[in-house]
């Protein structure tokens, strides 16, 4: 293991935990994974979140920010704009299939779009969730939710960088072509049992090949994922296995 990679020892390890837990946490790993903001311990879990995370949290209204990107929570500007490509990733439904899991990340690909300093989200997340200039989400706190949020955070500037280079070499007529269409890509990582990525596969290819690539870049370029859980480590080969769907949308 590279010594760049080695975790550090601050790090949160996922122990292993007894089985029957385990199988109550993959039954409910139905709900989308987001990241925790800065609220209180809630004193009321009565009812089920709609979310799951790395903590509990509760807050009397939900709201989701409206721009999208990397997750941010920030007061308003009223700073100037400036012309940016909009970046948009999430982590919809993740669900046990075969012991694997297929949550999905999205980004969507605007060549000029006018964005200023608001809170971002790199989730879609239900319609029905009032905008506002934060992102605030009820969530249970699951066994695996910090483990996909390292995830995130190591594959999304990766992928982000790389679907830009590869829209800034296409022709004009390429783009068109792609436009107004959404390019899913299913794939297959494992790791090793520390996390080390070892190989990663196509299931379901997009239809526009430097797409699919990019997202096995990603995972490639990232090499090292901290502290996977014991419990999702095969028994048959010591490895983890992972099942994403990604997608871009051009617009």
């Amino acid at each position: 293991m590279p010594a760049m990679a080695r975790p550090s020892t601050s790090e949160t390890e996922i122990e292993v935990i007894d089985q029957k837990e385990i199988a109550k946490h993959e039954k409910n790993f139905d709900k989308p994974v987001v990241q925790n903001t800065n609220a209180p311990e809630p004193k009321d879990m009565s009812d089920p979140a709609q979310f799951m995370a790395e903590q509990n949290q509760r807050f009397e209204k939900q709201t989701r920010a409206t721009k999208l990107g990397n997750f941010e929570n920030r007061k308003p500007s009223q700073g100037g704009q400036k012309n940016v490509a909009q970046n948009q990733a999430h982590n919809k439904n993740p669900a046990s299939q075969d012991d694997g899991d297929m949550p999905e990340f999205a980004r969507e690909m605007q060549a000029q779009m006018a964005q200023v300093q608001e809170s971002t989200v790199p989730y879609e997340l239900p319609r029905d969730i009032q905008s506002g200039s934060a992102t605030n989400l009820n969530a249970d706190a699951h066994i695996y939710a910090s483990f996909y949020s390292r995830i995130l955070n190591l594959f999304y500037p990766r992928w982000s960088e790389r679907l830009d280079a590869i829209f800034e070499r296409l022709p004009s007529e390429t783009r068109k072509n792609l436009s107004g269409k959404s390019w899913t890509t299913e794939v297959e990582i494992w790791l090793s049992s520390e996390g080390l990525y070892q190989e990663g596969l196509i299931m379901t290819a997009s239809g526009f090949k430097p797409f699919d690539d990019a997202g096995i870049f990603a995972f490639k370029s990232a090499k090292f994922f901290p502290n996977p859980p014991r419990s999702k480590v095969q028994a048959d080969g010591g490895r983890v296995r992972l099942r994403y769907r990604i997608r871009v949308n051009v617009y």
